[in-house]
Parts: structure tokens; sequence; C-alpha cells
């Protein structure tokens, strides 16, 4: 049976969140990400998907592998360099740098499918690892 490319959204999406919740030491760090997902859609609408995806890695500054600003932009670039099955970025090392080499048509496509992954991906992450409001 073939999954459509929005399943695959969905599935890849499931998978970082069961890997995140796997990484992370405490709630607040599930609730951090979470919150990162779900304001990255409009960071990307207001900023440009480059100077967002900057803005997450200038974050997490020396501390990447535990700051959740830089997981999230490891799973986006995941998303289009590794796992899409359509990717125009497949085998790219690094997603900064693969969006500033190539052509606007690239730029565009990346930007519509980081949009639609989050469609998929804040709804998930919210509901599996965003604390609920008075929970302290």
């Amino acid at each position: 049976m073939d999954q459509t490319l929005d399943q695959q959204r969905a599935a890849f999406s499931l998978d970082v969140v069961e890997r995140v919740k796997r990484q992370i030491e405490s709630e607040e760090k599930g609730d951090e990400y979470a919150g990162y997902v779900v304001k990255l859609a409009g960071d990307i609408l207001i900023n440009g998907l480059g100077q967002s995806l900057a803005q997450l890695q200038a974050a997490a500054k020396d501390k990447k592998k535990e700051d959740p600003h830089y997981w999230l932009y490891e799973h986006v670039q995941e998303w289009l360099c590794k796992r899409h099955p359509y990717s125009l970025y497949a085998g790219e090392e690094d997603l900064l740098h693969a969006i500033t080499k190539h052509d606007q048509h690239r730029y565009r496509w990346a930007l519509v499918e980081t949009l639609a992954w989050l469609e998929w991906h804040r709804k998930i992450a919210v509901a599996e690892l965003k604390k609920a409001e008075g929970d302290d």
C-alpha cells in the first residue's frame, strides 16, 4: 500500500515526536520544543524560511545537542534533505547552505513543504509534548 505525501509527513512527524520524548530529560523541554514548533510557521511567513532557520540555530548557540531550537532545525532539515520522497535537496548536508546555493524554485518548494509538514508537526507536538495550561 502506497502512502500519500500527507501521510508520509504525518508519519515523519510522529517519528520525530517519539524521538523527542526519548531525548528529553524533563517535561519542560518537551513543552519548549512544542512551543517552538507552534511559532515556526508564523516566523517563516513573517521573516522567510532562511531567516527563521538561522534564528533557530542562533538561539541554540553552543548547546546545540541539548537545545530544542536546534532539534527543530534538525528535524526540518531531515525532512527536506533526507526523508522527503521527492526532495529537491536530497543528499544535502545542511539545509541553510542548500537554500542559499540553489535557485528560487527550490527555495519556494522548501518553503511550501516546510509549512505543509509543520501543519502536521504542530498538531502532533502540541498533543504529545505541550503541557496542559495550569500544569506546573
